[in-house]
């Protein structure tokens, strides 16, 4: 049993109730924006019962209902033994001898506390309901709401396979026979057992249903009811999405793509099936109104737009107009007295009001040490408070459930302590979590996230990427910028960011540069100074036959050209279907930031190196046709390599064993040779991990970076892993170490259609191969940034010239560095 404990957690959570944000508003991070008149102070209550998780929380009253999972005795199974070369065992009687495997068995509850998150218990009534004996399967609850009246609603899908004969069934509108029955007079079945691999020998069944289950306050279950009846007459697969109910306790189900009225008694008020509503391509979820009406999310314009549109019961149909949302939002919550609804959108939480037709974003969770990603529920409140119920899952497996209560406070009542800006298009699940931590144990300071990918919409992807590199350009810069798909060349050429490698060498804990990785930190160093840091990194080659392209690393056009004139006729370069402007977008982007000099301005596109890489595509076709084409497993890379029809693998290598895979498409003599004119190893780093960066004028830099080194440390490696190599100096070691005592089996398939299992490893000589590359590789292409994007439509839109004809090379090349030249110089 848990101890309940109550912590009010004065975090100095500080949202402005209007325009602007806890950020500094929507002038941008470094505006100048006075003190909002009222914040959110978060009080975390820790829910107490013996219960796992939390889903589906819904509020009536002042009771807050949940959908959990208790364990109900344990499962003991019997499975034959196997022994280490996974043969059976048997007996002295040839008999296969069994083990016995005991694990919990949990069944669904039902939950409902007050609005502090105290007087938790278990509801009466609800039990899942028992599937056949001698069956396998179970049931699980796939909506859960509760209607004005205090209802209990549930949506139960129940499945199960059973063989065939068995006695015990299923009728085809889903009741059982021979005694099953469901309800309150059901003993508690298992939510989900595996179904069991069927022996040749037996014949099984598998049946599916879901049940439509009301029970009144007392615990009674006053309906029950199977939904296939509203299945579309021959429909091979009936389902439900999800439901929304209404003020009169009127049910909308979206089910099997139509929408379903049902009435608390069961029955049909409506039913309207997509294909007949004009203009809607598919909905995404529903909602309770603040009116007592029904919105859909709804997807339009061929999957272009989202839109809120509310249903006309009477006519029994979703309205022809609606409210455009963008398609950042994904989350839809019931509304409030002053908004309509209300829903996510990015890290924040927004009202709408249709009287104005206007959004106001309330809070941004991650401000108010809140994850907006693991809410089950979400209540505003009259007096301005909103309540909402949480889980945090940690490493172990263990999860804690909340009740967390944002009293909404006076500005100037809450604890305040240093506020840093991370402005960022979107966090992923890591940076979240160390944020959460960070924030909540530091006693100085805290950090405040400003996310743009809210400003995105339904025209513009990449609206928020825009106005946060338009925002830096102006001098609004961050405390902390989230680097991914940001144009750090030029950032860095402007001065705007810390040089990090200050921070590191003082970081004695963490050992210094020394602890890192230093030849990709050199790579994404601009004349020796770091502004930016990430901690993974991949590298990008080529690899050919060592017979064939030799030894060493590292060559030229020439060289590649010398190559394949040693091949049979007819072999080419890379992959089926790679063409003229697949490789050299490809060979643009990776090696681009060897053609211009960011700090200096100049660039280098009428070089040498540069129209040999546009006559390099002469050796790929205009188009292919992939329409037409049928591919077949002579068409992989392994196979055209080996038969000589195919000279080189491009290769992405993040980990130690990624290079043990691709070495069996050259039967083990492989050389990494990497990409012409590239200096150094010729291959190229890049990241997909989350990088960082610290503006100049950060106002607590040790502050930032005591935050950033927490991606390096030991634990964060140790819970979270990484998107490849690791830049902490000790993981890396490591994982060249545990790849030397692995051995990797894969299954293969011989020509008469027998298979066997080869088995290969990573060698010493591929460590001393791998690492040779990794520590002469110079250049880092970024896998997006919103810089090099424009210059690269400049690139390609000059380069078609050359594909066509139109241009000779020579002439491309000029045209390139002169538009290029323009354009990097006004960037500077």
């Amino acid at each position: 049993m848990k101890l309940k404990k109550t912590c009010c957690l004065l975090l100095a959570c500080v949202m402005l109730l209007g325009l602007l944000s806890a950020c500094g508003g929507e002038g941008g991070p470094a505006s100048n924006t006075p003190a909002p008149e009222y914040g959110y102070v978060a009080k975390y209550t820790e829910l107490d019962g013996e219960f796992e998780g939390v889903s589906n929380a819904a509020i009536s009253g002042d009771r807050i209902y949940f959908i959990s999972n208790v364990q109900d005795g344990e499962i003991t199974e019997s499975y034959p033994a196997y022994d280490e070369n996974g043969n059976p065992v048997l007996d002295e009687n040839g008999e296969p001898v069994m083990e016995e495997y005991t694990y919990p068995n949990y069944v669904t509850a039902v939950f409902s506390m007050d609005l502090t998150g105290g007087d938790v218990r278990r509801v009466p009534g609800f039990s899942p309901t028992v599937i056949p004996e001698g069956a396998q399967g179970g049931s699980w609850i796939n909506n859960f709401k509760v209607s004005p009246d205090g209802k209990l609603i549930f949506i139960e899908n129940i499945y199960y396979s059973i063989e065939s004969g068995s006695g015990d069934t299923t009728d085809t509108d889903g009741t059982t026979d021979a005694g099953a029955a469901s309800g309150t007079d059901l003993a508690v079945a298992e939510i989900a057992v595996d179904v069991p691999a069927v022996d040749p020998g037996y014949s099984y069944e598998y049946y599916e249903s879901y049940i439509l289950r009301i029970f009144d306050q007392s615990g009674a279950e006053v309906l029950n009811l199977d939904l296939k009846q509203f299945a579309p007459e021959g429909a091979d697969y009936f389902y439900v999405n999800d439901i929304a109910i209404d003020s009169a306790g009127n049910i909308c189900m979206l089910a099997a793509d139509q929408l379903v009225g049902i009435d608390p008694s069961g029955n049909e008020l409506y039913r309207a099936a997509m294909s007949d509503m004009s203009g809607i391509d598919g909905i995404m979820r529903m909602v309770s109104l603040a009116d007592g009406s029904i919105g859909v999310l709804v997807y339009t314009d061929d999957y272009s737009k989202t839109e809120l549109r509310t249903i006309d019961p009477a006519a029994g149909k979703i309205a022809d107009e609606g409210i455009e949302l963008g398609s950042s939002v994904y989350q839809l919550y019931p509304g409030t007295a002053d908004y309509d609804f209300c829903y996510n959108r990015g890290e924040s939480f927004f009202g709408f009001d249709a009287g104005t037709g206007k959004d106001t974003k309330l809070l941004t969770w991650l401000n108010c040490d809140v994850d907006g990603n693991n809410l089950s529920g979400v209540f505003p409140q009259e007096n301005g408070d909103i309540i909402c119920v949480t889980s945090e899952y940690s490493n172990d497996g263990t999860t804690t459930n909340y009740l967390v209560d944002l009293v909404r406070t006076p500005y100037d009542q809450i604890p305040q302590k240093t506020t840093l800006t991370l402005a960022c298009t979107g966090l992923d699940y890591s940076v979240r979590s160390e944020l959460l931590k960070f924030n909540r144990m530091s006693e100085t300071c805290r950090i405040e996230v400003r996310d743009y990918s809210e400003y995105n919409t339904d025209e513009n992807y990449t609206a928020g990427l825009t106005q946060l590199v338009t925002e830096i350009g102006a001098g609004a810069v961050p405390d902390i910028l989230l680097t991914n798909g940001m144009p750090m060349d030029t950032f860095g050429s402007k001065g705007y960011f810390t040089d990090l490698w200050q921070l590191i060498d003082a970081d004695t804990e963490l050992g210094g540069r020394d602890a890192l990785v230093q030849p990709f930190l050199n790579a994404i160093s601009q004349d020796g100074k770091l502004y930016w840091i990430t901690n993974s990194f991949t590298l990008q080659t080529l690899a050919g036959h060592s017979s064939v392209v030799g030894t060493e690393p590292g060559w030229s056009y020439a060289d590649l050209m010398a190559a394949l004139d040693t091949m049979p006729e007819g072999c080419e370069v890379l992959s089926v279907g790679t063409t003229k402007a697949d490789i050299f977008n490809a060979f643009c982007r990776l090696n681009l930031s060897s053609f211009v000099d960011w700090t200096t301005g100049e660039c280098s596109f009428d070089s040498e190196e540069f129209i040999n890489l546009l006559k390099f595509t002469d050796l790929f076709p205009a188009e292919f046709d992939w329409e037409n084409f049928e591919w077949t497993q002579d068409d992989n890379d392994e196979t055209r390599i080996k038969e000589g029809r195919q000279l080189l693998l491009s290769m992405s290598i993040g980990y130690p064993n990624d290079m043990t895979y691709y070495k069996r498409n050259f039967e083990g003599n492989m050389t990494l040779i990497g990409f012409p004119d590239v200096p150094g190893s010729g291959a190229v780093f890049s990241s997909y991990a989350p990088g960082f960066a610290i503006s100049e004028t950060c106002k607590d830099k040790d502050a930032a970076w005591s935050f950033i080194r927490t991606f390096f440390t030991d634990d964060y490696l140790e819970s979270y892993g990484s998107y490849g190599f690791s830049v902490s100096k000790k993981t890396f070691d490591k994982a060249f170490a545990d790849a030397l005592d692995y051995e990797s089996n894969r299954v293969i398939v011989y020509d008469d259609g027998t298979t066997g299992e080869e088995s290969y490893t990573f060698t010493e000589e591929d460590r001393g191969m791998l690492l040779d590359i990794i520590n002469n590789t110079m250049v880092y292409a970024s896998s997006y940034s919103s810089g090099s994007d424009q210059l690269t439509e400049i690139v390609n839109e000059e380069a078609s010239y050359y594909f066509s004809g139109e241009k000779s090379a020579e002439d491309v090349a000029a045209m390139i560095q002169n538009r290029a030249s323009i354009y990097v110089n006004e960037q500077r």
